[in-house]
């Protein structure tokens, strides 16, 4: 994804919420002092922290999201988010696809 960060898929199933086909599960891994450049969202999704906390860019706001802080995108919301801690964070991803 980007130098420090890896992306390790979770699992992927059928899903029950009017406008939605499917929902995967995600985890981001962000290693200490790396960082995800902004970009569009391709998709709805919920963000989790599960470990270590990390900066968070969107739509030209920052906020700080640390540990069990939850959040969600819009398809096309623009973010980005670094680490910029000496441990590791992981950001849990459910992601919500029309396909």
């Amino acid at each position: 994804m980007a130098p420090g960060v890896r992306a390790v898929e979770l699992g992927k199933g059928a899903a029950m919420i009017p406008g939605y086909k499917t929902v995967s599960l995600i985890d981001l891994v962000f290693q200490p002092q790396s960082n995800l450049p902004v970009s569009a969202m391709p998709n709805a999704m919920i963000c989790h922290i599960t470990e270590g906390e990390l900066m968070v860019l969107q739509d030209g706001k920052e906020f700080q999201a640390k540990k069990n802080h939850v959040w969600t995108c819009a398809e096309g919301t623009k973010e980005g988010a670094r680490n910029d801690a000496s441990a590791l964070a992981v950001m849990r991803i459910a992601n919500l696809l029309t396909v």
